[in-house]
Protein backbone atom coordinates (compact mmCIF):
# COMPACT_ATOMS: atom_id res chain seq x y z
CA UNK A 1 0.00 0.00 0.00
CA UNK A 2 1.88 3.08 -1.14
CA UNK A 3 0.33 6.67 0.53
CA UNK A 4 0.91 9.69 -1.65
CA UNK A 5 0.96 13.05 -0.63
CA UNK A 6 -1.51 15.15 -2.89
CA UNK A 7 -2.57 18.82 -2.19
CA UNK A 8 -6.17 19.84 -0.25
CA UNK A 9 -8.64 20.28 -3.20
CA UNK A 10 -7.08 17.21 -5.22
CA UNK A 11 -9.91 15.12 -6.86
CA UNK A 12 -7.97 12.13 -5.56
CA UNK A 13 -7.64 13.10 -1.95
CA UNK A 14 -8.63 10.12 0.10
CA UNK A 15 -9.40 7.90 -2.28
CA UNK A 16 -7.50 4.61 -3.22
CA UNK A 17 -6.83 3.49 -6.70
CA UNK A 18 -5.98 -0.02 -6.83
CA UNK A 19 -2.99 -1.20 -9.44
CA UNK A 20 -2.07 -4.25 -11.38
CA UNK A 21 1.41 -4.18 -12.53
CA UNK A 22 2.98 -7.39 -14.13
CA UNK A 23 4.10 -9.16 -10.87
CA UNK A 24 2.36 -7.25 -8.12
CA UNK A 25 -0.78 -5.72 -7.00
CA UNK A 26 -1.04 -2.64 -4.99
CA UNK A 27 -3.11 0.03 -3.75
CA UNK A 28 -2.13 3.61 -4.03
CA UNK A 29 -3.95 5.69 -1.56
CA UNK A 30 -3.50 9.61 -1.63
CA UNK A 31 -4.04 11.59 1.72
CA UNK A 32 -3.15 15.16 2.65
CA UNK A 33 0.09 16.59 4.01
CA UNK A 34 -1.40 16.82 7.25
CA UNK A 35 -2.69 13.59 7.51
CA UNK A 36 0.89 12.19 6.28
CA UNK A 37 2.36 14.14 9.00
CA UNK A 38 -0.09 12.87 11.59
CA UNK A 39 1.31 9.06 10.11
CA UNK A 40 5.39 10.32 9.73
CA UNK A 41 4.89 12.01 13.77
CA UNK A 42 3.55 7.91 14.82
CA UNK A 43 6.61 6.29 12.69
CA UNK A 44 8.98 8.02 14.81
CA UNK A 45 7.69 7.31 17.82
CA UNK A 46 7.75 3.56 16.69
CA UNK A 47 10.76 1.18 17.69
CA UNK A 48 11.43 0.38 13.56
CA UNK A 49 15.30 0.61 12.70
CA UNK A 50 15.58 2.89 9.73
CA UNK A 51 18.18 2.93 7.18
CA UNK A 52 18.34 6.09 5.17
CA UNK A 53 19.81 7.03 1.73
CA UNK A 54 19.96 10.75 0.37
CA UNK A 55 18.87 9.45 -3.11
CA UNK A 56 15.26 9.18 -4.44
CA UNK A 57 14.40 5.37 -4.37
CA UNK A 58 12.08 4.20 -6.75
CA UNK A 59 8.34 2.52 -5.13
CA UNK A 60 9.16 -0.51 -7.34
CA UNK A 61 12.55 -0.65 -6.80
CA UNK A 62 12.08 -0.97 -2.99
CA UNK A 63 9.53 -3.96 -3.66
CA UNK A 64 11.87 -5.47 -5.54
CA UNK A 65 14.34 -5.69 -3.04
CA UNK A 66 12.37 -6.60 -0.48
CA UNK A 67 11.49 -9.96 0.79
CA UNK A 68 9.73 -9.01 4.20
CA UNK A 69 7.59 -6.89 4.67
CA UNK A 70 8.68 -3.32 4.85
CA UNK A 71 7.89 0.41 5.65
CA UNK A 72 9.31 3.21 3.23
CA UNK A 73 8.62 7.10 3.28
CA UNK A 74 10.62 8.55 -0.18
CA UNK A 75 10.64 12.00 -0.02
CA UNK A 76 12.40 15.24 -1.89
CA UNK A 77 15.42 14.39 0.33
CA UNK A 78 15.71 10.93 0.03
CA UNK A 79 14.67 7.45 1.19
CA UNK A 80 14.19 5.48 4.32
CA UNK A 81 12.69 2.74 5.15
CA UNK A 82 12.42 -0.33 7.87
CA UNK A 83 11.86 -3.98 7.33
CA UNK A 84 9.62 -5.34 9.76
CA UNK A 85 9.86 -9.08 10.70
CA UNK A 86 7.21 -11.29 9.33
CA UNK A 87 6.37 -12.81 12.98
CA UNK A 88 6.22 -8.77 14.27
CA UNK A 89 3.70 -7.66 11.32
CA UNK A 90 0.49 -7.86 12.54
CA UNK A 91 1.77 -6.35 16.00
CA UNK A 92 3.76 -3.80 14.42
CA UNK A 93 1.12 -2.65 11.90
CA UNK A 94 -2.08 -2.67 14.02
CA UNK A 95 -0.89 0.08 15.29
CA UNK A 96 -1.03 2.32 12.60
CA UNK A 97 -5.02 1.66 12.49
CA UNK A 98 -5.86 4.70 14.18
CA UNK A 99 -3.89 7.10 11.77
CA UNK A 100 -5.69 5.74 8.96
CA UNK A 101 -7.64 8.81 7.51
CA UNK A 102 -11.18 7.63 6.19
CA UNK A 103 -13.02 4.39 6.94
CA UNK A 104 -12.29 3.07 3.16
CA UNK A 105 -8.18 3.76 3.67
CA UNK A 106 -8.46 2.00 6.86
CA UNK A 107 -10.19 -1.25 5.09
CA UNK A 108 -7.62 -0.94 2.70
CA UNK A 109 -4.88 -0.93 5.32
CA UNK A 110 -6.58 -3.68 7.36
CA UNK A 111 -6.86 -5.49 4.30
CA UNK A 112 -3.35 -5.91 3.38
CA UNK A 113 -2.48 -7.20 6.65
CA UNK A 114 -5.61 -9.51 6.08
CA UNK A 115 -4.20 -10.77 2.71
CA UNK A 116 -0.74 -11.72 4.54
CA UNK A 117 -2.43 -13.67 7.59
CA UNK A 118 -3.29 -11.23 10.08
CA UNK A 119 -6.11 -11.41 12.32
CA UNK A 120 -7.86 -7.83 12.05
CA UNK A 121 -10.81 -8.01 15.08
CA UNK A 122 -14.10 -6.18 13.50
CA UNK A 123 -12.37 -6.35 10.13
CA UNK A 124 -14.75 -7.56 7.52
CA UNK A 125 -13.52 -8.15 4.16
CA UNK A 126 -16.68 -7.92 2.42
CA UNK A 127 -17.80 -4.57 3.68
CA UNK A 128 -15.35 -2.14 1.69
CA UNK A 129 -16.56 1.30 2.56
CA UNK A 130 -16.87 3.79 -0.67
CA UNK A 131 -14.40 6.57 -1.12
Amino acid sequence: MNLIVVPDGDKRLDTVNLVEDFHFHRADVFISFTQMQTLLDKLAKSDFSWQEKPKIMSIQGLIRQAATPQVAVISSSGTSWAYVRSARMCDEFAQFDSVMATPRILWQFQTSRWDNGCVVPGYDNSAMPKD
